[in-house]
């Protein structure tokens, strides 16, 4: 019995140790279940982790490609928006020539038609003049009256060719202003003696004010033509025993002529057309004509000169001519007098 009892608690003793040793087993497996699930898990968060890294990278370079590419597009759309402003300025340019060739050749048209009529019309008067005159048939004073009449047709004449002349150049060359040291009394002076006879005709009293403290440089040539149209538009248009203002002003680095004259004045609308090539002439008070062109011709070289014309007129009370250009000289010396002033 002894020898069983023993026998059974050594049997007991050898199932709880079994027991203990499948338990430590048991745990040692969890255990390398744990550790292996654990390192699978590592692994996969790492590669998890590379990827997320690549994919984040793909994605700033993919930003970054977008970047360039919007980019590249804003350049082509700034380029193409360059592109535009040229040709659309480009279409404006050529808009422009062709509105100004239009321009022109209406007024071809017109002076064509202007020349045909009046220098025509005063040669054909001087070839009967002369006609008469060889075959002896006028009187004395008929031939006075007759010469005195020509000759003022033949100063017209002369004085829309200047102007024809002048308006041509003006156009074909360009032309433009060279000042000079002018002398404006006298330059003044020759442009009354060669209107003194159709002023003296009309019994026109012609009154003058110059104040002028400092040189004045101007283009005589174009200065000239200015004056000479605006004071024969004077002269035609003030009746007998009329009178005729004539003041030179400078102040400021600028030159103002005004020609103010107790003549017929004008209307609003022939004001807003005074200066269109395209508009009707208006005879004068003994009945002068005239074609347009000299205050074109004007309004022209005053601009060309750098400066600006302007007229106010009121019906029966006579028109104001303004005329306001800058002195050149004048302009460089203020330039010199500021550049002294600001190195000092």
């Amino acid at each position: 019995l002894n020898v069983k009892y023993q026998s059974t608690e050594k049997e007991k003793e050898n199932q709880r140790l079994r027991f203990a040793q499948e338990l430590n087993d048991v745990k040692i497996r969890g255990k390398n279940i744990l550790f292996a699930t654990s390192v699978i898990v590592v692994v996969l968060l790492l590669i998890l982790s590379l990827v997320l890294f690549r994919l984040i990278g793909h994605k700033e370079k993919a930003n970054e490609l977008l970047k360039e590419q919007k980019l590249r597009v804003e350049n082509h759309n700034r380029e193409l928006g360059i592109l535009n402003e040229q040709i659309t300025l480009q279409h404006k340019v050529i808009t422009d020539k062709n509105a100004n060739l239009a321009k022109l050749n209406k007024e071809k048209d017109q002076l064509l038609s202007v020349i045909t009529h009046d220098i025509r019309s005063p040669m054909l008067m001087l070839q009967e003049t002369l006609k008469m005159i060889n075959k002896s048939e006028l009187t004395e004073q008929e031939l006075f009256s007759l010469t005195k009449s020509l000759a003022a047709k033949v100063s017209d004449t002369s004085h829309f060719i200047d102007n024809l002349l002048n308006w041509v150049v003006a156009q074909v060359k360009g032309i433009e202003a060279k000042p000079e040291k002018l002398n404006v009394p006298h330059l003044l002076e020759d442009v009354l003696i060669i209107l003194n006879d159709s002023a003296q005709k009309k019994n026109i009293s012609l009154v003058k004010n110059i104040e002028l403290r400092n040189e004045v440089h101007l283009d005589a040539e174009m200065l000239k033509v200015i004056l000479r149209n605006l004071l024969a538009n004077a002269i035609k248009f003030t009746p007998d025993s009329g009178k005729i203002h004539i003041q030179v002003l400078q102040r400021q680095g600028l030159v103002s002529f005004t020609v103010k004259d107790s003549g017929v004045g004008m209307s609003t609308e022939q004001l807003d057309n005074l200066f269109n090539l395209e508009r009707i002439s208006t005879l004068g008070t003994e009945a002068e004509k005239g074609t347009g062109l000299g205050l074109v011709l004007t309004r022209n070289f005053v601009e060309r000169m750098g400066g600006t014309i302007k007229v106010s007129s009121t019906p029966g009370k006579g028109s104001t001519f303004h005329v306001l250009v800058p002195n050149r000289q004048a302009k460089s010396t203020l330039r010199k007098r500021f550049l002294h002033s600001s190195q000092n």
